[in-house]
Order: structure tokens, then sequence, then C-alpha cells
């Protein structure tokens, strides 16, 4: 395959010929065919056509073994303002600021969206869990995270994240693992003075997680959630509730 500045000249024209013949959305033939006619001049391994009616997928193989690219035309070259704008039309409320991460999670925001946008959702089925939840005293759930944090650090944990992060996982990467891995993470590379200040840290913030589900769970029994509480996760209660619902 030639390099781009070579490719240049035909791009540009194919661009203007394109603009020559404008098209519905989701219409697009005499688009597809030009475009198609292009790419054959290109000798791709593989021509994938009506995807969707009039989308197209071209496959090169490379020569050498390494990564599978794929290039979205229609969304790769946009810039990142350029994308949350198109988000932000397709979706009145962007309240998921995850959509917003990365440009590949705007891309795929983006898909999802315009997809929900033309299709009807397919029926949901009713759906009417019986719903368990286990019930400790707040000082008991505390002593067993407590005890259960010592088990894990006496087990190894600083040692496995040093060797996940010498494997080749970056330090912020860990820190998006869930609390251990962060607090652990910052703990080896110095931003937590001791062990002691580390067990205490991260104890408390798993104790206040607990907290936070625990206001989750009350949450949705104020909007209408049946949840059937079992005191200190008795086997035999929770077999009863379900024998009896």
């Amino acid at each position: 395959m030639n390099n781009l500045k070579e490719l240049l000249p035909a791009l540009v024209n194919l661009r203007q010929r394109l603009h020559q013949i404008p098209e519905m959305a989701h219409k697009e033939y005499k688009t597809a065919e030009l475009i198609i006619d292009y790419m054959k001049s290109l000798q791709p391994d593989l021509i994938l056509e009506n995807i969707g009616k009039t989308g197209i997928a071209v496959v090169f193989n490379g020569l050498k073994p390494g990564k599978t690219l794929l290039f979205r035309a229609e969304l790769d070259a946009l810039s990142d303002e350029a994308l949350i704008q198109r988000l932000a039309l397709l979706k009145d409320r962007l309240h998921n600021t995850t959509d917003l991460a990365t440009r590949d999670r705007m891309i795929r925001a983006i898909e999802i969206a315009a997809y929900s946008r033309d299709h009807a959702p397919a029926p949901a089925p009713e759906i009417r869990p019986l719903i368990l939840g286990t019930a400790w005293s707040r000082e008991y759930l505390h002593t067993r995270i407590r005890q259960r944090l010592k088990e894990r650090l006496n087990m190894g944990l600083i040692e496995e994240v040093e060797g996940i992060h010498a494997a080749g996982t970056p330090w912020a990467r860990l820190e998006q693992l869930g609390l251990e891995y962060r607090f652990v993470a910052e703990f080896v590379q110095g931003k937590i003075q001791n062990k002691n200040d580390l067990f205490q840290k991260l104890a408390a913030a798993i104790c206040a997680f607990a907290k936070r589900q625990d206001t989750w769970f009350r949450r949705m029994e104020r909007n209408g959630a049946v949840i059937h509480w079992v005191p200190e996760a008795r086997l035999e209660l929770a077999l009863g509730i379900i024998h009896d619902a």
C-alpha cells in the first residue's frame, strides 16, 4: 500500500466526487459504490459490503504480526470537541461522564446512541426478582472488614501489586482497580508513609464504601423494592425465604 502523501491527490478527488452526490442518511448507495471502487484500487485483502445496507468494511492483512487496528472513517477523523458535540446531539443528558473519558469511549457511546435513536428497543421481559440482603450490626461488619484486610495483607497483597506493576501495568491503571489496589499502589509509590497508615486508611475507606452500599439498598426499598434481610447471613433463614417465595 502506498504512503499517504502519494494517496492524497486521489483522496481529494474522491472527496470532491462524494460531495457532488449528496444522499439521505442510510441510503448512501452511490457513495458506497464510489468508495468501494476506490478501495479496490488499493488492493485490500477483503471488502465487506452491505453492512447495515450501505456500510463498508475494508481489511488489510499486515505483513508482520501486531495489533489489529480499527479505523471508523466518520468518527476517528473528528476532534475530541467535535465528538462531544456529536454525542450531545444524540443524548439529551450526558449523565454518564465515563462516556467522555477517552476517545474510544466517546466513539462507542456515539455508535450506541445512534443505533438506539434509529431502533426501537426490544420488549423487555417482566422480571420480578427475589432480593435477599445480609444484615449485620455496623460494629461487627467493621470488625469483619478489618479482619479480612489483615488477612489480605498477610497473604501478600503488597507483593501482588508490586508484581502486577513490574509486569507492565501502570500505577494509574492499578489505581482504577478498586480500593485495595489503589491504596496499596499509593503505598508502594511512597504516597502513604508506612504499613500502619496503609491499613488504617484502607480499612476506613472500605468501611465507608460498605456504608454507601447500605445506603444504596435503603434507597432501593424507598423506591419500592422488597428486600428480605437475612440476619447474620444465616443460610437456613435464606433457604426458608426462597422456599416460601
